[in-house]
């Protein structure tokens, strides 16, 4: 597969999955950052108002009324981040169908490439925590991790 890219191919492929990567990147970090910070900003008011309804009638003293702080603030970041998680998922996926996917069906026409050999070029180039590679669906061989390290290496 790697024979039918030509000299240049190889980088220009590169460079454009690393730009296509970082703007996957950019739009799920954006999402996620404003939804742990609106999250937490919004999630902190009935935590303490509870705990300060609780402690100014008298059903919990101050030491309580600061462990119940403490214990409903940790389970707020764990809720949060949960939704900012998931806030992460949904922009990159629409980014991904907005922008990305337009952007590859571009550049398969210029380039030559089925859109098979560009998902296993690229399954096999990028990192597993690289977030187009999720997009990606490469040939069945391909998945099998021996098969990928034979590939990188022949590559």
């Amino acid at each position: 597969m790697a024979e039918s890219l030509n000299s240049n191919q190889p980088v220009e492929l590169d460079q454009f999955a690393d730009e296509l990567n970082e703007e996957l990147r950019a739009a799920g970090s954006v999402a996620a950052e404003q939804a742990f910070s609106v999250g937490c900003g919004v999630g902190i008011i009935p935590v303490g108002l509870v705990v300060f309804l609780l402690y100014i009638s008298g059903v919990v003293k101050l030491i309580l009324a600061l462990f119940l702080v403490l214990l409903g603030v940790v389970a707020l970041i764990a809720v949060v981040a949960l939704l900012a998680s998931q806030a992460r998922d949904r922009a990159t996926r629409r980014v991904y169908h907005e922008s990305v996917e337009p952007q590859i069906e571009a550049y398969l026409s210029n380039s030559g490439l089925s859109r098979i050999e560009f998902d296993t070029l690229l399954f096999v180039k990028l990192s597993d925590r690289a977030p187009l590679r999720a997009f990606l669906t490469p040939e069945p061989a391909i998945i099998d991790e021996d098969s990928i390290e034979k590939i990188a290496q022949e590559n």
